[in-house]
């Protein structure tokens, strides 16, 4: 082909790339906007066991770290009389998406990525909701990630965002008569570093709080979300009054928090694919472990339930079993048969899908391997990696990661773009200069020579970002019937999405920094000639009568 319209076909390929990658990250943005959770399609329980407290108070505080519990003469003195333990936090990373978890028990239905303001907290199973449907009478007082997952369910409500807000409201719920659930969101050490004044006045809040509860009746719960950076282990949970077995403590994971608020209360436990109520932090003895069990078993029964029909599995699960002894078989066969159902779902969804994905995977990666035999195949190899390594640079040194957080804290993936897109569009310019002084080192006599190898360059590194993320979607598939995909890889299908985006629309600017850059580099660094030319063009003649001749002979 002649090289005046392969650079037309090459750039009109880069624009038909831009295109694609815009419409596959549109498209999978509104997929995952749209997702529900399987606990929206549960049939949820409505009865709890019998209740260990006539009250239970959780005190969410964003910002408190497990060392921010000694520093806090109030609540050591809580962990010393009640149970202490350190939770995991592991998925649920982000001050809003922690409060929805310890009121749910289950991980994030977006997991910040889109933010959570996108998706809502549509579907989710709480201690809220579980406390509407049984008849609890439910109070709360907080800031916006409450209000959010409360959804007016919450009578009185308060909004606040510190205890010194929130310290009257509170006084009004503690009273006889109020509700026997109540929910405190407090964000007192949510701003980072503390200083002591403000932990004294924290301490002052906390202590005027513990004199208005009844020990005897109520149950207090305080758990952190652990939100500031550098914050050593994991959220601390401290348990104590009615109901709590003093002196318990050691490890759980934020999942368990819902279920154990849940047994105090005698709630139906939210349902959830995580969690169990911290045995280890009640006071069962002479209670019903048998019927709390139980409980929590029917709540993980009818999330495993939703998820076998979203799995396209008709299968009826047995009923939970009637005694403590029975539960973890019965929970192991369960997530057993939803661990069959996802493998055998996935495996189906990917055979249909190779018949078209397949052969367009194929075509990219002949062409990837016909780039790098060419020619011109150095240039393109040398560019990639100076792309690969700026954009990846830029990406980290912004902020970035392949995690909850890529958005940019609880920002939307919209605005992450406008970050992102001037990191690639800085990456590809240098990738193309690159490729230009390759291509300068080898004899060629028209720029569009350059031009052509420069886009080609450009068009393999779009399909060389690509081709990992298009297996993906191979194995994968865009439908999410159960749960989302890691975090960490849906930020790398829109991260890649993003690229190519970009790579594509600079087509013309990264052929003429191609050749701009193989231009200069001719008249900077010539080319040495090797030998005289004229003693070479002699040796030539030579050969030729030599080759003629051993034929002739």
């Amino acid at each position: 082909m002649r090289r005046g319209p392969a650079v037309l076909l090459l750039m009109v390929l880069l624009l038909g790339a831009a295109y694609g990658a815009w419409r596959a990250a549109s498209f999978g943005y509104a997929r995952l906007s749209a997702f529900q959770p399987a606990a929206a399609l549960a049939e949820r329980p409505a009865t709890g066991s019998p209740p260990l407290a006539d009250r239970v108070v959780l005190l969410i505080v964003d910002g408190l770290t497990g060392d921010g519990v000694y520093r806090l003469p109030s609540l050591d003195w809580l962990r010393r009389r009640g149970a202490h333990y350190r939770l995991d936090a592991a998925g649920a990373e982000g001050a809003a998406d922690l409060t929805v978890t310890l009121l749910s028990g289950a991980p994030p239905v977006s997991e910040g990525f889109p933010p959570l303001q996108a998706a809502g907290p549509v579907g989710i199973d709480s201690l809220i909701q579980a406390a509407a449907r049984s008849g609890v009478p439910a109070g709360g007082a907080g800031g916006a990630a409450l209000a959010a997952l409360a959804e007016g369910a919450l009578s009185p409500w308060h909004g606040g965002d510190s205890l010194a807000e929130l310290e009257d409201a509170l006084t009004g719920m503690l009273e006889p008569g109020g509700p026997r659930l109540i929910f405190v969101e407090a964000g007192d050490l949510a701003s980072g570093d503390v200083d002591d004044a403000a932990l004294a006045e924290l301490d002052l809040r906390l202590v005027a709080l513990f004199d208005q509860i009844d020990w005897r009746t109520t149950a207090l719960v305080v758990v952190g979300t652990a939100d500031r950076p550098g914050a050593h282990g994991g959220p601390p949970l401290i348990l104590a009054g009615s109901g709590v077995l003093a002196g318990g403590g050691g490890d759980a994971t934020i999942y368990d928090v819902a279920p154990t608020v849940a047994a105090l209360a005698g709630l139906p436990a939210p349902v959830s694919p995580r969690g169990k109520p911290i045995l280890s932090a009640l006071a069962i003895e002479g209670r019903p472990l048998d019927a709390l069990t139980q409980v929590h078993l029917t709540s993980r029964r009818a999330w495993a339930a939703a998820a076998l029909r979203g799995y396209g599995v008709r299968t009826e699960l047995p009923p939970a079993p009637a005694t403590a002894q029975e539960g973890p078989e019965y929970l192991e066969r369960m997530e057993q048969q939803v661990t069959a159902a996802r493998e055998a779902w996935l495996k189906e969804g990917a055979l249909r899908r190779l018949p078209y994905l397949g052969p367009a995977l194929l075509v990219v990666l002949l062409y990837l391997l016909l780039v790098y035999r060419s020619p011109s195949g150095a240039a393109a190899f040398r560019a990639h990696l100076t792309y690969l390594a700026l954009f990846h640079a830029l990406f980290f040194a912004l902020g970035g990661e392949y995690g909850p957080g890529a958005a940019g804290g609880d920002g939307p993936w919209t605005l992450a773009a406008l970050r992102y897109a001037p990191a690639a569009a800085a990456a590809a310019l240098p990738a193309a200069l690159v490729a230009g002084f390759v291509i300068s080192r080898r004899d060629y006599r028209r720029p569009r020579y350059v031009a052509a190898a420069g886009l080609h360059a450009a068009l393999s590194c779009a399909a060389l970002i690509a081709l990992p993320v298009g297996a993906l979607v191979l194995l994968i598939g865009w439908d999410f019937p159960v749960a989302l995909p890691p975090a960490g890889l849906r930020v790398w299908f829109f991260l890649t999405a993003l690229q190519v985006m970009v790579i594509g629309a600079l087509a013309p600017v990264w052929a003429a920094a191609t050749v701009q850059a193989a231009r200069f580099a001719r008249y900077r660094w010539p080319l040495p000639e090797v030998g005289d030319p004229e003693v070479n063009a002699d040796r030539v003649v030579r050969l030729k009568a030599l080759k003629r001749a051993r034929k002739r002979g």
